[in-house]
């Protein structure tokens, strides 16, 4: 894995990566599949921390290479990081959730 500063990584980025690490959860950050870059790998987990609105096509490719994508905003990682914790560490451990939410 290669070492992840302010130059390499957003600060969403940064504190996802804390969680992983917190929560002993293996992960690959910023994988090329194809011509596509994902930016975290978690199991047969697609993990995009977004700034912006994800497109329906690019959900598709990602099921369609065996992953299931979860988007989880800039927003609430910097400002619910509990809830985004939560739910990674529910979702990697198979812990079912309260309610069916794609991201938190």
């Amino acid at each position: 894995m290669r070492y992840i500063d302010k130059r390499t990584s957003t600060k969403p980025e940064r504190i996802f990566i804390e969680i992983l690490k917190e929560n002993h959860i293996p992960f690959k950050h910023r994988v090329r599949i194809e011509d596509k870059e994902i930016d975290f790998i978690v199991g047969h987990y697609a993990i995009e921390i977004d700034g912006h609105r994800q497109s329906s096509e690019r959900n598709h490719w990602l099921f369609s290479n065996g992953f299931t994508p979860i988007h989880y905003t800039n927003a609430s990682l910097i400002t619910n990081r509990k809830a985004v914790e939560q739910d990674i560490t529910n979702r990697f451990y198979g812990i079912p959730s309260k309610t069916a939410r794609s991201s938190p």
